[in-house]
């Protein structure tokens, strides 16, 4: 067979914005980390469902600050792993974007109350016995506090004021290893990793306003509502 081959007359730019628009192509641009390849496969996940990759890029700029006791080391450095291959950095400076606070037992009150007074976003991590509990993310006046949950369960609990002016408070526990099986350590830094990279996106992250509970094992999973609360002076602000 021989003969001409015609000159293509078609719109070149609107048939390859066609196929990306049909998920046939991708424009391998958006792949391109420079010194982050592990972010890769993550773009190349978002290209495929069509979601946008300049979250990613921003990741770059976003810092995180990992507080934690003697008892959260572990898993404090498991979040940080997770993080770093999502290509957020960590950092002890007080500009954080958001702070993590993690504890072996109940922290110290005080602690969320200079958070929530300097409005710096900030999420508690408690080890609580077996289970990893995280939340309710903080995004002072914007979502409900660690105080709106104290309050709630006072409501519930007589003893709980009580016992809140015990919290912090070193103990034979708190200086020892969390109780806390390998693969519900990794789910929980997950589920943090998850609430930090939402934060980082501008997204409404899974802990805001909620509790979630990880443990005993890995695939056991318990969530509850955290409500503004109408004695707490945060609810306040909201309406102001």
């Amino acid at each position: 067979m021989s003969g001409d081959v015609p000159e293509f007359a078609g719109d070149l730019s609107a048939i390859v914005a066609e196929l990306v628009a049909a998920r046939i192509i991708c424009d391998a641009r958006q792949w391109d980390f420079p010194g982050k390849p592990f972010l890769r496969d993550e773009a190349r996940f978002r290209c495929a469902s069509g979601l946008p990759t300049s979250p990613i890029r921003r990741r770059g700029q976003y810092q995180v600050s990992l507080n934690h006791d003697v008892g959260a080391r572990t898993l404090a450095g498991i979040v940080e792993s997770v993080l770093t291959h999502s290509g957020i950095g960590t950092t002890s400076s007080n500009n954080a974007d958001l702070t993590v606070m993690l504890s072996l037992g109940e922290p110290a009150r005080g602690t969320f109350a200079t958070a929530s007074r300097y409005r710096l976003d900030h999420l508690p991590v408690v080890i609580d016995e077996e289970r990893i509990r995280i939340g309710p993310f903080v995004q002072p006046s914007r979502t409900p506090c660690v105080q709106c949950y104290d309050r709630h369960r006072t409501d519930w609990d007589s003893a709980w004021p009580a016992l809140a002016t015990q919290f912090g408070h070193p103990t034979h526990t708190i200086l020892t290893p969390a109780a806390v099986c390998a693969t519900t350590q990794y789910v929980a830094a997950a589920e943090i990793a998850a609430n930090i990279i939402a934060h980082c996106d501008g997204r409404e992250p899974p802990t805001a306003g909620a509790l979630v509970a990880i443990g005993p094992g890995h695939d056991d999973r318990t969530v509850w509502p955290v409500n503004f609360h109408p004695a707490c002076g945060c609810a306040l602000l909201r309406v102001a």
